[in-house]
């Protein structure tokens, strides 16, 4: 994963983000409702963070946010998201090395549209990270773009978009599925928007995962 990579869009990324219409934007808050108070929420590559409101309303006072993303801008982007004076509960991160992540362990991990603009290597990685950093009561918010009939042009279209403008090295996307099991994780719950086009799942570890720890 790039440092910065979105940092020449990061200005029009989310009126670029609009043209996929509503169920873009429905997907933003998909699954945020299971968050609880108190909760620790580790979000990778969160991008201008539309979302962190929503986010910090369900966690209250004493959850925590720990905001991971590669591009400075789309950082300053998302600080300006937030109420004012949120304390310690949103820790903003400039990174872009998975090992790097703060060796916490966390209630909640949430990717939305991450997984499909890293390399294999990088996705392998995040996982291992991951696994480190949680435990069997964690949850995974996962939410990305799915190659379904009738939207293949518009896959392959996003996709050259950022491999020109990002440097984003994927020419597919991913087989999510197959990492999440591997890595052991299941999907507990499913939601679709688009006719499949944008999908969220609700994941929690499996014994294999635990397994991992030991």
């Amino acid at each position: 994963m790039k440092a910065d990579p979105y940092d020449p869009i990061a200005s029009y990324y989310d009126f670029l983000s609009q043209a996929l219409g509503k169920p873009y934007r429905e997907s933003k808050t998909l699954f945020l409702e299971m968050l609880e108070e108190g909760d620790k929420v580790l979000y990778l590559g969160g991008g201008t963070g539309r979302n962190l409101p929503v986010i910090l309303e369900r966690i209250g006072e004493s959850g925590k946010i720990i905001y991971i993303e590669a591009a400075s801008r789309m950082i300053e982007q998302a600080e300006k998201s937030i109420p004012l004076n949120p304390g310690s509960r949103v820790i903003f991160l400039h990174q872009s090395d998975f090992s790097a992540i703060p060796l916490e362990s966390f209630d909640v991990v949430i990717t939305q549209y991450l997984l499909d603009i890293l390399p294999d290597e990088d996705i392998d990685q995040l996982f291992q990270q991951i696994t480190k950093r949680t435990d069997k009561r964690s949850r995974w918010v996962f939410v990305d773009f799915f190659e379904v009939r009738g939207k293949r042009w518009l896959v392959k279209l996003m996709i050259r978009f950022f491999r020109f403008f990002t440097g984003n090295p994927r020419k597919d996307l991913p087989n999510y599925e197959d990492y999440f099991i591997k890595n052991g994780w299941q999907i507990y719950d499913r939601k679709s928007l688009d006719k499949g086009f944008i999908q969220g799942w609700l994941l929690k570890r499996t014994e294999i995962a635990q397994a991992m720890d030991e």
